[in-house]
């Protein structure tokens, strides 16, 4: 079958509750009556733009208050949004002709929106079906329907809300992309030199030596990966997967330099104090770590990368 897309009928209890229409109605088991039906267009923000629910710049994405949440949900917008244009070739984005319905000039795009009705009861969507995907898209998006049943219950919306999105296949889509991304980045991490994997280590503040055996690197960096957010050291509270991808990418020598430093400063060759400057004893050598990497990548500055790294041996072996 694919994966499916769900709109449903909020389900209210008017057990007790004054005759209305609306209560004979649930009483009976609908919402609306019979052969009605809800005609729904993509929403016009005031800026002039559609919320679609594939773009990855739209302003609702800020009430994802999870760092890490709101990434997954970012990352999933824009697959998306790329997938269905490559499959249709139409411009998907918030300013898009394809979603004024009223237009009337037929040039402005072939392909145009069409209004949606909400029947009572499951509104299915096959996703692998690109027009049926772009439709749910806006439609999970649309103020009038709720975001899930969740969110009405906590009276995000207004009570005569008749929609929510039924989200189970987003949720195991938001997880999937969670392990995905996690497992991404351990195969690269597998694809390192054990020297790199523990220079890395070592900066994600796991306690990694150049004795610390493959495996045990391998396994740490795993667990370190997998949690949903750093439970202490100097990255707590972060995402782990982004305090990864700022090590990942960064070049052999800068990353030599890196390395070097944060052991030096927790061996206490060097101190950070108060303002982020680097003292060696009572003496300020550097204004902060950036400079000292800067510094030492100079290529005229290579006697002292090789003098941090005898003052880092020397004191290792004080301390054996």
């Amino acid at each position: 079958m694919g994966r499916i897309g769900k709109i449903s009928v909020i389900p209210k209890d008017y057990t007790g509750a004054f005759a209305t229409m609306e209560k004979s109605l649930r009483d009976n088991g609908m919402s609306r009556a019979p052969g009605t039906a809800r005609m729904i267009f993509p929403f016009l923000e005031l800026s002039g733009k559609y919320r679609t629910g594939l773009d990855e710049n739209a302003k609702y994405l800020a009430r994802i208050e999870d760092d890490k949440q709101r990434g997954i949900e970012i990352a999933r917008i824009k697959q998306e949004r790329t997938r269905l244009q490559d499959l249709t070739g139409l411009d998907l984005s918030p300013s898009s002709k394809f979603y004024n319905h009223t237009s009337k000039v037929p040039s402005e795009t072939p392909i145009k929106v069409h209004g949606v009705k909400l029947i009572d009861g499951d509104n299915i969507y096959h996703l692998e079906d690109a027009m049926q995907a772009i439709t749910f898209a806006w439609l999970s998006v649309h103020p009038s329907i709720a975001s899930s049943l969740e969110a009405y219950s906590k009276g995000r919306y207004p009570s005569d809300t008749q929609f929510y999105v039924n989200n189970e296949d987003v949720e195991s889509e938001v997880e999937y992309f969670k392990k995905k991304t996690a497992n991404d980045a351990i195969i690269r991490f597998d694809s390192w030199s054990l020297e790199k994997r523990r220079k890395v280590a070592r900066l994600l503040d796991l306690p990694v030596s150049e004795e610390t055996k493959e495996a045990v690197v391998y396994n740490m960096v795993d667990t370190f990966l997998k949690n949903p957010k750093i439970a202490y050291g100097v990255h707590q509270g972060k995402d782990p997967i982004k305090v990864f991808g700022l090590y990942a990418d960064i070049r052999d020598d800068r990353l030599l330099v890196m390395d070097l430093i944060e052991q030096a400063i927790k061996n206490n060759v060097y101190k950070v104090r108060t303002g982020g400057g680097i003292y060696e004893g009572e003496l300020q050598v550097y204004k902060s770590k950036d400079e000292m990497i800067t510094d030492l990548l100079d290529d005229n500055n290579q006697d002292k990368l090789l003098d941090l790294e005898k003052k880092l041996k020397i004191k290792r072996l004080v301390e054996v």
